[in-house]
């Protein structure tokens, strides 16, 4: 026999370590540094960071660059699980010869040809970087792929930009650097920059969502076989009113494919392109307040974590938890329950 009653279970929320809980918390007083480190730092986890220089030009007139650094996380590194962040820097060495450079204590660099430039400048143009000259903007103590990014580029007209914000390893802007450096360092003879990373499985699902005074919760749980004692994942959808008494939980065996078809809904709806590395702040009042979350977790244990409440849920999330709501409910209508 399986005991799923709520005592037993591992984990009663979102936003602790077990599951059906989502996130990974960040010790208070200690922060992600933008290389993933952790650092003390005067600001606690949640706080935000804003400061905008307001004499930065928002409009670069130069093509013509002399010195470029972006730091930034990739999509495909962090799916697959390899270390994911990425630090290029174009300068000139002493004699004078423009260098393509990555890494900070190990580095790799090549001569930097004109093309190069001339294709680091479409991205700034294309992107329209330059509006967010002078930016500094973030929240203290997210996950690594989700601390601030950074560019900071000198032209040869004297112009300067410059911006450290929050980082998302889905952004156009940062994909699109590290996929330019990438090529021309595996074209130069760097074949570790030319690895096609093989993506990881994906091993739990977690989404979690309000309409009106019902909660609607689909998701990985941990329960107990009563005879053996042994811990058995399971998934289940756990339904209910915040004020008031209907309730529907239902906990069923994986099926078989399961994760696959997950993986499957995920890719087709780009649903990590979401993920903003939130868990459940501490006070937010569910009770009362919209809000959607959801985690994914791939088998090395990394997770992609997204929360939004009151009025900040985008719009997309809207058919999002339907999409989501009409792929579960087959599964757990045709599903093994556990007894």
């Amino acid at each position: 026999m399986i005991n799923n009653s709520m005592d037993t279970m591992i984990g009663t929320g979102f936003g602790g370590n077990a599951i059906p809980s989502m996130g990974l918390p960040v010790n208070a007083g200690q922060v992600m540094n933008g290389m993933g480190g952790l650092n003390d730092n005067l600001m606690a986890p949640g706080g935000r960071v804003e400061h905008s220089d307001p004499m930065a030009p928002k409009t670069i007139k130069s093509k013509d660059i002399v010195s470029l650094r972006v730091s930034v996380c990739y999509k495909n590194a962090i799916y697959s699980g390899i270390d994911g962040w990425y630090d290029f820097e174009l300068y000139k060495n002493d004699a004078g010869t423009m260098m393509l450079k990555h890494g900070r204590l190990e580095t790799t660099e090549c001569e930097a040809d004109k093309e190069l430039l001339e294709n680091a400048q479409a991205i700034i143009d294309k992107y329209e970087l330059a509006k967010a000259n002078g930016k500094e903007s973030y929240t203290q103590g997210l996950s690594p792929e989700y601390q601030p990014y950074l560019l900071d580029v000198k032209y040869a007209s004297g112009e300067k930009l410059y911006f450290y914000l929050q980082g998302n390893p889905y952004d156009g802007w940062s994909c699109a650097f590290v996929d330019l450096f990438r090529a021309y360092l595996a074209s130069k003879g760097f074949e570790q920059f030319a690895i096609k990373e093989k993506a990881m499985a994906i091993t739990r699902f977690d989404f979690k969502y309000n309409e009106g005074n019902m909660v609607y919760w689909y998701g990985n749980i941990i329960t107990h076989d009563k005879t053996t004692g042994e811990q058995i994942t399971c998934i289940w959808k756990n339904c209910y009113e915040r004020k008031g008494d209907k309730k529907e939980r239902k906990t069923i065996h994986i099926p078989d494919g399961y994760f696959v078809r997950v993986k499957a809904l995920i890719e087709e709806h780009n649903i990590i392109s979401l993920t903003n590395g939130q868990i459940e702040p501490v006070g937010f009042d569910f009770m009362d307040d919209p809000f959607v979350e959801f985690c994914i977790e791939i088998e090395n244990g990394k997770q992609f974590n997204c929360f939004y409440g009151k009025d900040e849920i985008p719009e997309e999330f809207q058919k999002l938890k339907r999409i989501v709501t009409d792929f579960m409910e087959p599964i757990f209508a045709a599903g093994v329950e556990v007894e």
